[in-house]
C-alpha cells in the first residue's frame, strides 16, 4: 500500500509540475475523446447505483447478504464509482470516482490479506433481508429526487 501511495504521489507531482494535472476542465471525456457519457442515462447504471445502495445498508443490518459478501459496504462503493465512471466520462469524474473504486477495492484486496479466512455469519430470516432492501430502495428514492438540488446533475433522463 505504501509503495501505491509513493507511485501516486510522484505522478501527481509531476503531473502538478508541467501542468497537465491544472487542466480539468478540458472538454474532451475519457470515453472516446467526446464529453458524452459511455452509458447516458441508462437503466443499467440505475440498477448498479440501487443495487450499491443495497450493499451500503447490508453492511450494517442483520440479513443473508453478508453471507455471500465480506465486505458489502466496500463491494457497494466500488459498484457506486463503477456506475458514477460509466455515467461520467470528465477528467473530474475519473480522479474522483476512480480513486473511490480504486481505494474500495485496495481495502477490500488488504482487509482480505490482514484478516485471513473469513467465518460466515449465520443465516437470518428473510424479512429481514426485505427490510434492508425496501430501506435502501426508499433511501436511493430520495437521494434520485434531491441529486439535481444538491449536486447540480439531474441522474434521470429529460422527458
Amino acid at each position: 500500500v505504501t509503495l501505491c501511495f509513493q507511485i501516486a504521489s510522484k505522478v501527481l507531482r509531476k503531473g502538478v509540475a508541467d501542468g497537465s494535472m491544472l487542466d480539468l476542465d478540458q472538454e474532451a471525456s475519457v470515453w472516446m475523446l467526446r464529453k458524452t457519457s459511455a452509458i447516458p442515462n441508462s437503466p443499467i447504471i440505475t440498477g448498479m447505483l440501487l443495487l450499491s445502495f443495497i450493499l451500503f445498508a447490508a453492511a450494517n443490518a442483520p440479513g443473508n447478504i453478508k453471507r455471500f459478501l465480506r465486505h458489502p459496504m466496500l463491494s457497494g462503493m466500488a459498484l457506486w464509482s463503477g456506475a458514477h465512471l460509466l455515467a461520467n466520462g470528465d477528467n473530474r469524474s475519473v480522479v474522483l470516482f476512480g480513486g473511490l473504486g480504486l481505494w474500495a477495492i485496495v481495502a477490500m484486496l488488504t482487509i482480505n490479506r490482514r484478516d485471513g479466512a473469513r467465518e460466515k455469519p449465520a443465516a437470518v430470516a428473510f424479512p429481514k433481508d426485505l427490510m434492508t432492501i425496501v430501506a435502501a430502495a426508499v433511501i436511493f428514492a430520495i437521494v434520485i429526487y434531491f441529486h439535481e438540488a444538491v449536486i447540480g446533475v439531474s441522474p434521470l433522463p429529460a422527458f
